[in-house]
């Protein structure tokens, strides 16, 4: 299946708290889907979230929190999947059914999941899910659909419908996202209507403006409205993909991939700035990589220098009280990131920037000369004051 990423910026000024959230599926003879909360974040003023997930589906079934026979919260439940969707016949061919299962409630033991496996049945576009009868609708059960976030454990439910017994439910996912802000907590049950008004909106379905496309941007701006989506045909670079995860969604990582390096350094002569820049260039060029723009800039205090792979926003930044050593790579003779244990824990926050200051702690050591450690060596060495083979410390 296709790889699909999403990303919010928060421009509002302030920390805020966002919730991610799915169009529900269409079901066949049901009027009530429900929408779960799929994803929760906090961001930072300028922060961005970035989340991707492969587009499998999985079929859902559990117990839930209801109030006054209205399903409310979603915390525990199985899945099966990723489900293959229906496909209707083309050229006199035959259509091919989708992914079919059967529920089992055990009155026992309250327990409500998938039985054995059945032949396939689902209508095209659908997986479907045929319900047994040893429950009763006062039982509180719930039926539907699942995503997976890359990274994730498991997938989590994003549609559900009260499940009544000894029904076949067709379930038709839509390929569209929302954002909003609010205390949602994840699996909360909300009203799909009045919030996908007032939230960013993804639309990667057929009929919406991403079609075509697998990644989309939105920003959310001080006044409390959202930008218009940006589509992008690529689903860009981040810090967090260098973090071991499952996949890495539709970018593939090389082993010397560096990311985004943006460091600064004490007020430097043209000369080193030439030096670096060439370096880098050289290179990059050897590895036959599209060079994005590399640029330097001054306050009056520091020189800055940016460099950033294609498809990266300026925007994006690292998390704050993390630490990213930047080195340099003999071997390949480009810059490298390698992050500190303590930053793996916190791998569900994106990073796709990274600001260094001069330390005292050595990182380029004794070793083969290249160009870039050359360049640098000299460069500080002789600009600064500060002794060779400084090191630079992501803040």
């Amino acid at each position: 299946m296709s790889n699909y990423g999403i990303q919010l910026v928060n421009k509002s000024g302030q920390q805020r708290r966002f919730f991610f959230f799915t169009a529900p599926p269409v079901v066949s003879n049901v009027p009530n889907v429900y929408s779960n909360t799929w994803i929760t974040r906090v961001a930072d003023d300028t922060e961005a979230i970035n989340i991707k997930t492969t587009l499998d589906f999985y079929a859902w079934c559990g117990p839930s929190i209801q109030d006054d026979g209205q399903p409310t919260q979603v915390n525990q439940g199985v899945y099966k999947g990723p489900v293959t969707l229906g496909l209707a016949g083309t050229a006199g061919a035959h259509p091919t059914p989708g992914t079919s299962y059967q529920t089992l409630f055990d009155e026992s033991s309250q327990h409500f999941g998938f039985g054995p496996p059945v032949a396939a049945a689902a209508n095209p576009g659908c997986y479907s899910i045929r319900t047994d009868t040893n429950f009763v609708p006062d039982d509180n059960l719930i039926l539907g659909l699942a995503m997976q976030q890359e990274g994730a454990d498991m997938p989590a439910p994003v549609a559900i419908v009260k499940a009544d017994p000894g029904l076949t439910y067709n379930i038709a996912p839509v390929v569209r996202f929302y954002v909003g802000v609010g205390d949602a907590e994840t699996g909360d049950v909300i009203d799909f209507n009045a919030i996908s008004t007032i939230s960013g909106c993804y639309d990667f379905s057929a009929t919406g403006a991403g079609f075509g496309h697998i990644f989309g941007t939105i920003s959310y701006m001080p006044n409390g409205t959202w930008t218009q989506t940006v589509y992008k045909d690529v689903i860009p670079y981040t810090m967090d993909s260098l973090i071991p995860s499952p996949s890495n969604g539709a970018v593939e990582i090389p082993p010397w991939v560096t990311a985004v390096i943006t460091f600064a350094l004490p007020i430097m002569k043209q000369v080193l700035r030439d030096a670096v820049l060439a370096a880098v260039k050289k290179q990059l060029q050897g590895l036959n990589l599209t060079l994005g723009p590399f640029t330097f800039s001054s306050d009056g205090n520091t020189i800055t220098g940016t460099y950033r792979l294609p498809g990266l926003e300026q925007y994006e930044k690292p998390k704050p009280n993390s630490e990213i050593w930047i080195s340099v790579d003999a071997k390949n003779e480009i810059f490298q990131v390698k992050f500190t244990p303590h930053w793996a824990p916190e791998s569900d926050d994106d990073c796709s920037s990274a600001v260094t200051r001069s330390s005292s702690k050595p990182a380029v050591r004794d070793g083969p000369s290249t160009d870039v450690i050359k360049a640098i060596n000299t460069g500080i060495g002789g600009v600064s004051g500060l002794p060779k083979g400084e090191s630079w410390i992501v803040s």
